[in-house]
């Protein structure tokens, strides 16, 4: 038995800002995917092949999971950053979880034999960048971000970050994709997998970001 942990991000295209998300959401033909949305998708194509053969699998598809790793890296790099104190924030809106309640519902979901060749989405909730980076700063003791960054303003700083990248031979920080995304706003939901566990209570934001803190 198979639990594979897919992505939010190989899930379907909400037609508008006011669409949730779920496992049943289509794609969108034509719809601009980044390059990991596109392997994640790649990837869960290949177990959905094995699942119509026969193989037991259950699939999860978290949001962006923010817990404990390598400095530099993932959602540590994020509040790394945060933690240093940022004025800036833009209006993007995205699904985050804590990697703890990922863990927790993927055992629950590989030892309920009844569930087989299903995908869920595990989201703890939906907050715009500004929450996001708010909570964080606000548990640090730094001051919350305060600027508010337009959509062409994004554009021109990818721009002059790869300007700077052709003579310094390194790689932005910032790119086209991430500030693209950035602006980008999803909201996915988690009813599937709460209708089986009811009493499964995602941990909040502010919970996340003060365990993590300590660590």
């Amino acid at each position: 038995r198979l639990c594979f942990v897919s992505s939010i991000a190989a899930l379907g295209d909400a037609p508008n800002e006011s669409v949730v998300i779920d496992e049943s959401t289509p794609e969108i033909p034509g719809s601009v995917h980044s390059l990991y949305s596109g392997s994640k998708g790649e990837a869960e194509k290949i177990v959905w092949k094995y699942v119509r053969q026969g193989l037991d699998v259950v699939i999860v598809n978290p949001a962006i999971i923010l817990g404990a790793g390598l400095r530099g890296r993932s959602s540590v790099k994020l509040f790394e950053q945060v933690s240093k104190g940022i004025p800036f924030y833009t209006e993007g809106v995205n699904g985050y979880v804590d990697v703890r309640d990922v863990c927790e519902l993927m055992i629950r979901l590989a030892k309920d034999s009844a569930i087989r060749g299903e995908r869920f989405v595990l989201c703890g909730g939906n907050y715009s960048y500004r929450e996001l980076f708010t909570v964080i700063a606000r548990v640090v003791g730094k001051r919350p971000p305060r600027i508010r960054m337009a959509p062409w303003m994004t554009g021109l700083a990818w721009r002059l970050l790869a300007f700077v990248a052709l003579f310094t031979g390194k790689k932005p920080a910032f790119t086209k994709e991430t500030a693209r995304s950035s602006q980008h706003k999803s909201r996915y939901s988690s009813a599937k997998v709460l209708s089986l566990f009811p009493n499964f209570h995602f941990h909040t934001l502010e919970e996340t970001t003060r365990f993590f803190k300590d660590l």
